[in-house]
């Protein structure tokens, strides 16, 4: 069942592409502040973003205070005036990569003005959402095909439309995980990227006589006031409409729903609010005393985003982790290696990517961890190691992915491999069949030509002998090597001395000179060729005597010439080592 909040039903205006325009998002924020003259931090309700300025002047005597910013860069209230929130730190928050916040890195001291953690959560989505984000992707944010991919809204048929909300910042997700429950519902888990940035340019020392561009406009009445800003992401939603068409413009109507992205997803703002609570809980129980607002509240913010990162990011590593042991364990399977390799391929691809990035944020944080002393983190001393494992888990990953990846290319290639010997096999039995059908066909051809000595004068038993003939030199070509080895062994277990004898004189003959056994079987085919061709010119015989005379001439010395060659040059399988190696055992 779809949740939803926020429904609300309209008329539409006019009938064709036109629809309702994105309302504002309205941001929200929490503020945190110290209190006097008990040690502490007290952190408001959701508060609606235009009261920040109004928040800002009650809170101007506290001495230090961080305002928790949901932003969608379209909050006028963030820029000059009471907020004055530089317009490069909102840019390089909500830019999709990260040049700008490299850039702002740059020649700034992890404990001064500001910083941007980014990382990944794990997330839960239903299938219906992630189809619905697939089709925003696509930009088809449409439930229904048309033809030829039309709009239904130009063609005014009844559909639901699919948008994001807020449309920024746009955070990406990439799939890690399917798992289906136990009513067979579908549930697929994300590593969806989250930033929080953090600024502390905003400061008033006002025994110094310094001031800056948050409170110029503010009084503080001579207090020493630490303003900091912490922006976070909104919460993903989709602004899903119900469109329908009635007979007139005055019946179409559309209703909109604002449905959460993920499954029991929680606001970034509120995460961060009880993870404050919990660090501070742990760094007051090293409080010396000598801290200064400005000082906790810059460590505490520090600290608290990397717990939350830690946390975050030891979940999505367990379920990477969990869905590179489902690809392992079934790399063997060829059906689901052909079914799957593609998407396997860009899930690893996706993963190397992300976690790259995940390795140059984790660097960032652990390096910014250690510019604070560990007598300072108080009840979070063991942070840095806990980081240091999340580096190691981070590496022992990628490299993991590394190997999964050649593992999957090294099965595909055994498939492939396969999958051309099966073809291999395919085409040897169709040369099989080419064996036994070619011949029979030439010899067809030969005794279908319209010759007039042929015609009306081959007996049908000629025909047949031909093809028999010519289909069992074929073969014997085919198979020469296992008749050769056949012919060895029936050789071999014949034990007559006579066939001994013969077998000798075989070997002794085999032995002669090659040249002088291909001079005169040039020498012998050249005469039979010649006496061949007398005798058929003759007319004394018959056209089935001459058609005989032809085939043998032509198939003879061709076969005794094959069996010739194939004795001398096959030693281990041929004659000449079936029949020579007894004869050395016999002399």
């Amino acid at each position: 069942m779809m949740a939803s909040t926020n429904v609300t039903a309209f008329n539409l205006p006019t009938r064709g592409r036109e629809f309702p325009h994105p309302r504002p998002f309205e941001s929200s924020f929490i503020v945190i502040t110290s209190q006097e003259p008990e040690w502490g931090f007290d952190i408001s309700p959701l508060l609606p973003l235009p009261t920040l300025a109004s928040k800002l002047s009650e809170t101007a005597n506290s001495e230090a205070r961080l305002f928790v910013i949901e932003t969608t860069g379209s909050d006028d209230e963030l820029r000059g005036g009471a907020a004055g929130i530089p317009e490069d730190f909102i840019k390089a928050h909500l830019e999709a990569g990260d040049g700008l916040q490299s850039t702002m890195h740059e020649g700034t001291s992890t404990r001064e003005r500001f910083f941007f953690a980014t990382w990944a959560r794990l997330v839960r989505q239903s299938k219906e959402r992630f189809e619905d984000a697939e089709r925003i992707r696509a930009k088809k944010p449409y439930d229904i095909e048309t033809l030829k991919s039309w709009d239904p809204m130009d063609l005014l048929q009844n559909h639901r439309r699919h948008y994001k909300w807020p449309e920024a910042p746009s955070r990406p997700y990439d799939l890690v995980i399917e798992d289906v429950s136990g009513g067979g519902c579908k549930t697929l888990f994300h590593a969806a990227k989250e930033c929080m940035s953090f600024s502390d340019d905003h400061s008033l020392y006002r025994k110094y006589g310094v001031t800056r561009n948050l409170t110029q406009s503010l009084d503080f009445a001579g207090a020493d006031v630490f303003t900091g800003f912490l922006l976070v992401d909104p919460l993903q939603q989709h602004r899903v409409f119900e469109i329908s068409y009635g007979y007139t413009e005055a019946e179409d109507t559309a209703v909109e729903k604002i449905v959460p992205c993920f499954l029991d997803d929680e606001r970034p703002l509120e995460r961060f609010r009880e993870a404050f609570k919990r660090s501070m809980d742990d760094l007051e129980m090293g409080w010396t005393g000598s801290w200064t607002y400005e000082e906790f509240l810059n460590i505490l913010v520090r600290v608290t985003i990397t717990n939350l990162m830690c946390d975050d990011l030891s979940r999505v590593l367990g379920k990477i982790s969990r869905s590179l042991d489902e690809i392992e364990l079934v790399l063997h399977d060829n059906e689901i290696l052909r079914h799957s390799v593609g998407r396997w391929r860009g899930q690893l691809g996706r993963w190397r990517n992300s976690l790259f990035h995940q390795d140059i944020s984790v660097r960032y944080m652990s390096n910014n961890l250690k510019a604070i002393p560990t007598e300072e983190l108080g009840g979070n001393d063991g942070l840095p190691g806990k980081m240091l494992a999340v580096e190691q888990d981070l590496q022992a990953i990628r490299r993991r992915i590394d190997d999964t990846f050649q593992a999957l290319m090294s099965a595909m290639n055994i498939v492939e491999s396969e999958r051309a010997i099966m073809q291999a096999e395919i085409v040897s039995k169709l040369t099989h069949l080419a064996f036994f059908f070619v011949p029979l066909t030439l010899v067809a051809t030969i005794f279908g030509m319209n010759v007039n000595e042929f015609s009306q004068h081959l007996p049908w038993w000629l025909w047949v002998l031909a093809s028999i003939l010519t289909t069992a030199v074929t073969y014997l070509a085919l198979y020469w090597r296992e008749f050769l080895s056949g012919s060895a062994y029936l050789f071999g277990l014949v034990k007559v001395q006579q066939v001994k004898s013969l077998r000798t004189l075989a070997v002794l003959k085999l032995e002669s000179s090659m040249v002088m056994v291909f001079v005169a079987a040039a020498g012998n085919l050249a005469g039979l060729c010649v006496a061949t061709w007398k005798l058929i010119a003759s007319s004394s015989l018959s056209t089935g005597s001459k058609v005989a005379i032809g085939i043998c001439a032509i198939w003879g010395p061709i076969i005794g010439l094959a069996l010739f060659l194939c004795c001398r040059w096959t030693p281990t399988r041929g004659f000449h080592a079936a029949f020579g190696r007894r004869h050395r055992r016999s002399i």
